[in-house]
């Protein structure tokens, strides 16, 4: 069976989001567990995540990390794939949990979202840094309850951080983008949505993934209107940012909270 997910309109490729799936998997519902972990704290918890892992990922250690936030509204037409979702993901995941009152008023909110003309995206760059190599690409990307760190003293060893930008998304949708010091650029966007049954009697599990062939990334950068990378380092799109305009404030405390030392001795810049 072809996982290929690429269509050609006008010589332009469409990338297709993919949904892995299988016969007689377990199905889950709108209440993921490791987002849910976050969910009382999402802005202290989402800096102290991405801040811990860029200071874990240290390229010269002669000179500080730094970690920008930077958001914008940008179009929701710069969300690739939305019909997928409109026509097919969201009526099918309907279906399969009709008698689910969370997972239908989760899939009214969603399908609302995807009708906006707008939509908050918050970028988080880090810089003098390593980028995700592949051992670390598989870990953030593709499994769950591991993190890989560069050394054992590393805060953190669960994997369970990287689901902190999900909960501060609406979509509960982020994009990666790496950069390593070959000039090897790679990226891709995951959904942590919820299972649904397909037509051919298979069962899609909840997470998605939008790269260039099911679940291999794009060899390129997106960019969402942003700057683009030019240096080592990697980026996170929070697509369907769900805070409001005091975000900065709770993230500067945030940051203060727990990385107070590691500013003071000017291992860590915080934008």
């Amino acid at each position: 069976m072809s996982l290929l997910r690429l269509f050609y309109i006008g010589g332009y490729k469409m990338r297709k989001w993919y949904f892995p799936y299988g016969k007689d998997i377990e199905k889950e519902s709108v209440n993921n567990a490791r987002i849910e972990t976050f969910r009382d704290n999402i802005l202290e918890s989402l800096a102290r995540e991405i801040c811990q892992n860029s200071l874990d990922a240290f390229s010269d250690l002669n000179k500080p990390v730094k970690v920008s936030f930077n958001q914008k509204l940008v179009g929701i037409k710069e969300i690739s794939d939305r019909e997928s979702f409109k026509k097919h993901i969201i009526p099918r995941a309907r279906k399969t949990w009709k008698n689910d009152k969370n997972a239908q008023e989760f899939l009214d909110f969603y399908a609302n979202i995807l009708k906006q003309k707008n939509i908050k995206i918050l970028k988080i760059s880090d810089y003098n840094t390593t980028g995700l190599m592949e051992e670390n690409w598989e870990s953030l990307i593709e499994n769950a309850g591991i993190s890989v760190k560069a050394d054992t003293s590393s805060a953190g060893s669960f994997g369970i951080g990287k689901a902190a930008p999900f909960a501060s998304s609406d979509l509960r949708m982020v994009f990666y983008n790496t950069k390593l010091k070959d000039g090897e650029e790679k990226s891709i966007g995951v959904t942590k949505f919820i299972s649904y049954d397909r037509p051919d009697g298979m069962t899609a599990q909840g997470v998605g993934y939008l790269g260039e062939d099911a679940k291999r990334p794009m060899r390129k950068q997106i960019s969402f209107g942003f700057e683009g990378r030019t240096e080592c380092g990697t980026d996170v799109f929070v697509v369907g940012f769900n805070q409001d305009n005091h975000w900065k404030n709770v993230m500067v405390g945030s940051v203060l909270e727990n990385f107070l030392i590691s500013i003071h001795n000017e291992k860590l810049v915080v934008d």
